[in-house]
């Protein structure tokens, strides 16, 4: 495996990893708004 391919596959991970941490964040904020809808009175 050459130096390019591992850094495109690094590459990949990242943003595959930066996907899913926007994906976490969304679902994070989706949860909290139902909660505090829910508490209202």
């Amino acid at each position: 495996m050459s130096d390019t391919d591992t850094t495109a596959s690094l590459r990949h991970k990242i943003g595959s990893a930066g996907d899913d941490l926007q994906a976490v964040v969304h679902t994070t904020k989706s949860l909290a708004v139902s909660s505090i809808v829910q508490y209202e009175p």
